[in-house]
């Protein structure tokens, strides 16, 4: 039998560098603010301690902090932080990037 795969490692340096790509992105952002309502159901993300994925609708960013909002409280602003759950990251940077794309067309 071969050695157990540990897939973690890999998993968290994935999510390390999607995060990072995102801050990427919202720097770029006119305002360092990426608006992504209009990606219904698309930047779905999983927490630490909930039982559902919330949407998220929209990132900016603080000094070097992501927060984000979401449909649920759309007058507050989250740290998006630790307790997201590695490997359910993808689809913000994905709705982030289609975003971006959308702004930078437009110009």
């Amino acid at each position: 039998m071969k050695k157990q795969i540990n897939f973690y490692k890999k998993l968290n340096d994935i999510h390390v560098e999607m995060v990072n790509a995102i801050e990427d992105l919202l720097r770029e952002a006119p305002d360092n603010y990426l608006d992504l309502s209009e990606n219904t159901g698309f930047a779905c993300v999983s927490f630490v301690g909930r039982a559902e994925e919330i949407e998220i609708t929209a990132l900016k960013l603080e000094k070097d902090d992501i927060m984000y909002k979401y449909d649920d409280n759309p007058d507050e602003w989250y740290y998006l932080s630790e307790d997201v759950l590695i490997g359910t990251i993808w689809t913000l940077y994905e709705s982030a990037y289609s975003a971006l794309k959308k702004i930078k067309g437009k110009k």
